[in-house]
């Protein structure tokens, strides 16, 4: 991280346990957590601002549950 003056936090998953968790599929990936820490959006690859207010407006709007069918 030095190398390329990253300066903000990275962690190491040497045992690889958030990636299994999260189902990461490869680099870079961008997950949007609502309140309650749950996954709303999960995206891969690169992301640009548009996709980001896409992210944050769904945060932002009203949790939909689905109605079951009759």
């Amino acid at each position: 991280m030095r190398r390329y003056g990253v300066t903000y936090p990275v962690i190491s998953d040497g045992s690889n346990a958030v990636f299994t968790a999260y189902g990461l599929q490869g680099l870079p990936e961008t997950f949007f957590l609502d309140g309650q820490g749950r996954v709303r959006v999960h995206w891969i690859g690169e992301i640009f601002a548009s996709e980001l207010e896409q992210g944050v407006n769904l945060l932002q709007a009203p949790s939909r549950t689905p109605t079951p069918a009759p």
